[in-house]
């Protein structure tokens, strides 16, 4: 609970003060929505496993371990939402420079499998 309250502070004063780059926090945004639609998934499969694991790579990839987000997570959710949500972050990273190959390469093994599960 304490960890929840200081991250929904530090994203609070992030708001208040400004961003220091909105792109990836949006793109943490969307992950973070995507890893939350995915935990509610049934559990059991070892591709949603995996795809979890791919997503939180790309996180920590993006942020460096610095900033917490602060995206509403939604209550209704989907593979048709996860796989909009994906492509909306894929659009944001086609946008941004070579130093993002390693978050690009998780982010396209991710809809790989997405597209799977998804039939």
């Amino acid at each position: 609970m304490e960890n929840y309250l200081e991250n929904l502070a530090r994203a609070y004063n992030q708001s208040l003060y400004g961003n220091e780059n909105p792109t990836l926090n949006q793109m943490v945004d969307i992950i973070n929505e995507q890893i939350y639609l995915l935990s509610r998934l049934p559990k059991g499969n070892k591709i949603v496993g995996y795809i979890l694991s791919l997503k939180e790579c790309s996180k920590n990839l993006v942020l460096d371990n610095k900033k917490p987000s602060p995206r509403h997570l939604p209550k209704e959710g989907g593979i048709a939402k996860i796989l909009s949500l994906q492509l909306e972050l894929l659009t944001i990273l086609d946008g941004l420079d070579d130093s993002f190959n390693k978050v690009r390469e998780f982010e396209n093994r991710a809809l790989a499998l997405l597209c799977y599960i998804g039939k």
